[in-house]
């Protein structure tokens, strides 16, 4: 079984992060840019192509472990018009205020370091994610999408799982965040993948942080661990520490309940 969707750039195992409000147009991201066809003969961004706009500066792999540092691309290309809008800003009519990249190259400033450890604490079927990202230049404000697991479309059934009191409880397909990991598996339950932030939710956005969004028309759907911030400085890093868990799903339901127990060095609430 397949459990990621890897048709472009956007989608994958990976991270990315978007800033001041600006959603896809101020978005470095670490598998790559998206594909970009402006006037005839010109084409820019990678999209799913078999090079990425991305740099990979360093890579080891010894064992379980392999860790990357990468030099995120922007999502949208510097100039690229984005008609539906961008992030947060609408005026007094409702249409976007802002229909263009914002940022001014192709290739972010900004790096996302990580270490992904395959058997975590013992649990084979569980994978460490640790991230961070540097920030190199200052912002009002920052989303962090320290994790995103783009999946095939036959993982249509969402969940959510409280490790705390082990509980198991069905989550719609509508778009959004909760506050509860999240678990997606097959209709017939052979195959799930879910992740387990232990921070999440913050304090600050406290009904908030997993999020579940099903892309029916491109055949995927997408998980995520969303980290909100501020004022952002400067020169800034930024680490986030994620579990996804595998299997089957009493495999995943027992292996985030055991992670939890291990990160917390507590026992489950009866």
């Amino acid at each position: 079984m397949e459990f990621i969707n890897s048709a472009d750039h956007g989608r994958n195992l990976q991270s990315a992060s978007s800033f001041d409000g600006l959603g896809e147009c101020y978005n470095p991201t670490e598998a790559g840019s998206s594909a970009y066809k402006g006037s005839p003969g010109v084409s820019r961004g990678d999209g799913a192509g078999p090079t990425s706009t991305s740099r990979l500066l360093g890579i080891q792999a010894v064992g379980n472990v392999l860790k990357t540092t990468t030099r995120m691309a922007f999502w949208t290309p510097a100039g690229q018009p984005y008609p539906r809008g961008c992030g947060i800003f609408t005026g007094k009519n409702g249409k976007p205020l802002i229909t263009l990249a914002q940022n001014a190259t192709d290739l972010s400033n900004d790096t996302v370091a990580k270490q992904v450890t395959i058997g975590f604490a013992g649990l084979p079927n569980v994978i460490e994610y640790l991230v961070t990202f540097h920030v190199t230049s200052e912002h009002k404000s920052a989303a962090f999408e320290a994790l995103t697991g783009y999946m095939p479309s036959v993982f249509s059934e969402f969940w959510t799982f409280d490790p705390a009191s082990a509980s198991l409880r069905t989550l719609s397909q509508e778009a959004g965040e909760q506050r509860l990991p999240i678990i997606f598996s097959t209709p017939d339950h052979h195959y799930a993948m879910g992740i387990y932030a232990p921070a999440l939710p913050l304090a600050s956005f406290p009904s908030l942080g997993y999020g579940r969004f099903a892309f029916n028309a491109q055949k995927t759907v997408k998980w995520n661990a969303v980290f909100r911030s501020g004022s952002v400085p400067a020169g800034s890093d930024h680490s986030f520490a994620m579990y996804v868990v595998i299997g089957n799903i009493e495999q995943v339901q027992q292996g985030m309940q055991s992670t939890y127990v291990a990160v917390h060095r507590k026992p489950v609430t009866e």
